[in-house]
């Protein structure tokens, strides 16, 4: 048999058989008949099936009923709950049974038709009410749930809610079943309320600290008084990475969106500020260019900048980990030099005190706020010529870059939180820096 199908005519001559058989059975009437016959009687056995079924659920309820309605049975179940709650106590391996076995008769009850069917029309009534509202209605319902805002903020992941998306969580209940040190890992934030987000809630019921808990390393640093009101560009001068990206308008409806890649160069802090004008007087505010190159004509940013604040800010970020990490260096001589500096202008003012009006103006430099892109401005570049570094290499990227977010502090991420997880808790949370 295997030498004969090798064959290809043999092969052939057999497949002609086969189709000449089955248009000879495709024209016979009778067994056409025969076959939906069959098909017939196969779906009204399923159709009797279910409904068998469907009457065995009725006099299930009926039964259900009767019992309920008996006090000498809700007495018997009253007792059987208490007999259940003092062998959980005693035995906790038999609730995570209880529990299965409750979960899987849950399961079986959703996979039957009748609950699909009671689903659907339930999802069928409530559209059909939504539809029949009027849109003053439907408007009026909007701003009454939107008119607080999402200002709840979650003890345990610091995020800010709705109301109806946070529950109440009592301290003593969670006392009864953990200690202190599980209670001190989920309350992070103080509030009177104690609200919890629902995911958070689900993580406690089970004994578990949740992986976007603040007391998982997700918490933002204590910001000091010395880096708090920097500007953005005095915030880049003392920054180790200068961030650069193309934010441009896109399409008809002119929605800004970013351009190309974002770009981390690192900067060297003494160059930077060795750059700055040296004054003695803690007002001086200066005009400063930031470029990525110096033959650029375009800043990248152009903003006053204080000296003394830049360089007090610079000074303290010096004492950090990170800086230490990185090997940033600050030349002490930028004091000296600017006390050298006062005294010499001090000595050209008492020089021009017996010149006239004219004359002193064309003396001294008037320093003003406004004041246009280009004249007597500083232009720096402190990037330039320096090789850009990629983000997925560079551990310290944000730290480094945004010293008013994260003080120079060295972030400890646990290994099971993902980067979407870590800023989806940056973008929800209440420290909004």
């Amino acid at each position: 048999m295997r030498i004969t199908r090798q064959n290809a005519a043999i092969r052939l001559a057999e497949q002609a058989r086969d189709s000449s058989r089955r248009r000879i059975t495709r024209q016979d009437t009778a067994k056409r008949a025969l076959e939906r016959a069959k098909d017939n009687s196969q779906k009204k056995s399923k159709r009797l099936s279910l409904s068998a079924i469907q009457l065995a659920q009725v006099k299930d309820k009926l039964i259900r009923r009767k019992l309920r309605e008996n006090p000498d049975k809700k007495f018997k179940e009253r007792e059987c709950r208490i007999r259940r709650i003092e062998l959980i106590q005693e035995q906790p391996e038999k609730l995570a049974k209880l529990r299965k076995l409750d979960a899987e008769k849950k399961a079986k009850a959703r996979s039957s038709a009748i609950f699909r069917k009671r689903e659907r029309e339930s999802k069928q009534k409530h559209r059909m009410q939504i539809q029949e509202e009027t849109l003053q209605v439907k408007l009026q319902k909007f701003k009454s749930k939107a008119k607080e805002g999402p200002t709840c903020i979650c003890v345990c992941c610091g995020s800010l809610w709705f109301r109806s998306s946070v529950l109440t969580m009592s301290l003593n209940k969670i006392l009864d079943k953990h200690d202190q040190s599980f209670v001190d890992k989920i309350f992070n934030v103080s509030n009177s309320e104690n609200w919890v987000c629902r995911t958070c809630h689900v993580y406690i019921q089970k004994g578990q600290v949740p992986r976007l808990a603040l007391s998982n390393g997700l918490d933002f640093p204590e910001i000091p008084d010395v880096l708090k009101d920097l500007t953005t560009l005095e915030e880049r001068l003392v920054a180790l990475r200068l961030p650069f990206l193309q934010i441009r308008t896109l399409g008809v409806d002119r929605q800004c969106g970013m351009k190309g890649n974002v770009v981390h160069i690192p900067n060297d802090l003494d160059t930077s500020v060795a750059c700055i004008p040296r004054r003695e007087d803690q007002a001086s505010i200066i005009p400063v260019i930031l470029v990525r190159r110096l033959d650029h004509e375009k800043p990248y940013l152009f903003q006053m900048v204080r000296p003394v604040k830049i360089y007090e800010a610079a000074k303290y970020l010096l004492t950090t980990p990170i800086y230490k990490e990185e090997g940033a260096t600050l030349s002490l001589d930028w004091l000296e030099k600017a006390v050298a500096e006062s005294q010499e202008l001090e000595n050209s003012s008492f020089k021009c005190q017996d010149a006239s009006q004219s004359e002193l103006l064309k003396c001294d430099q008037m320093e003003t706020m406004v004041i246009q892109y280009g004249s007597e401005a500083l232009k720096i570049a402190p990037g330039q010529w320096k090789r850009p570094m990629s983000l997925l290499m560079d551990v310290v990227a944000d730290e480094a870059a945004y010293p008013t977010l994260y003080g120079g502090q060295r972030r400890t991420i646990p290994s099971n939180v993902t980067v979407h997880e870590l800023w989806k808790s940056k973008c929800r949370r209440y420290d909004r820096r």
